[in-house]
């Protein structure tokens, strides 16, 4: 095989394998690469998510599935959903379902909300089959954590609830881009990028921004395509945490230093 040949080759294989980043997903309403406008919880206070990549001409099936597995219909307007309240906490799920040709398109979107106690754990929702292609998290984060940077998480890809050991894409509206490969038991780990610029030192005034977890497969000659979007944070020790600490240990070393040299000066 010459040179030219194996570059065609190489290229076929990469656009077969290749998730697509242009498929449908969530964000919360006005969300953009400077401005995410969710909480840390997957935008708890925001009622209003767009489908993006998604054109009115197009069939969508949308629901939300509530803490306690009670699912409602959402109709689209044009792109946009308003979330029905709930009234109990935990995480929620978004999920949407484009079919077109012999494609189906799917994305999903984990909301953490505040309310009576749903008595229902995460992984109940997580681990439900809510459409036949899916990217999960495995784990939810806790309640009072939140996805940040520099941390480790774990996925699981499933087809019809099996896992699927195949190749996902990872964007950031920060801009960071990036191909990971789940195993043979479909999880997939990965660490996020801490790719925030002009970080405050103040945690509350840095806004999430978000990744895009996107994958595609083929079953029965039909091509599956899935998202899930979720929002993460600035990670405090690679900012403000690490710079007080080096600061306190500066501090710390001067006072030392002073104490020795006139300890000398007196002996």
């Amino acid at each position: 095989m010459n040179f030219l040949a194996f570059l065609t080759l190489l290229f076929a294989l990469s656009f077969a394998t290749t998730p697509s980043s242009e498929t449908i997903h969530w964000l919360p309403h006005g969300c953009s690469a400077s401005s995410s406008g969710g909480s840390h919880h997957g935008g708890g206070k925001v009622s209003m998510y767009e489908l993006i990549n998604f054109t009115p001409s197009q069939n969508a099936k949308v629901s939300y599935i509530f803490s306690t597995l009670e699912k409602k219909s959402i109709e689209l307007a044009p792109n946009t959903a308003t979330l029905p309240k709930s009234g109990v906490n935990n995480y929620h799920a978004l999920i949407a379902e484009v079919s077109e040709d012999n494609r189906v398109y799917s994305a999903i979107y984990y909301i953490y909300k505040h309310g009576k106690p749903s008595q229902t754990s995460p992984t109940k929702l997580t681990s439900l089959q809510k459409v036949e292609f899916e990217i999960k998290p495995n784990p939810l984060p806790r309640e009072h954590d939140r996805y940040s940077g520099s941390k480790e998480y774990s996925f699981l890809v499933t087809l019809d609830s099996k896992p699927q050991e195949i190749e996902v894409e990872f964007q950031t509206l920060n801009g960071t881009k990036k191909i990971y490969k789940s195993d043979a038991n479909g999880v997939l780990k990965l660490t996020l990028p801490n790719d925030f610029k002009n970080v405050k030192h103040i945690r509350r005034a840095n806004k999430a921004s978000h990744f895009i977890l996107s994958t595609k497969t083929t079953k029965n000659n039909k091509e599956y395509f899935t998202t899930l979007s979720a929002p993460y944070s600035v990670n405090p020790t690679n900012y403000w945490q690490s710079v007080s600490l080096g600061l306190i240990t500066a501090i710390a070393g001067f006072i030392i230093g002073i104490f020795i040299y006139r300890k000398r000066k007196n002996g």
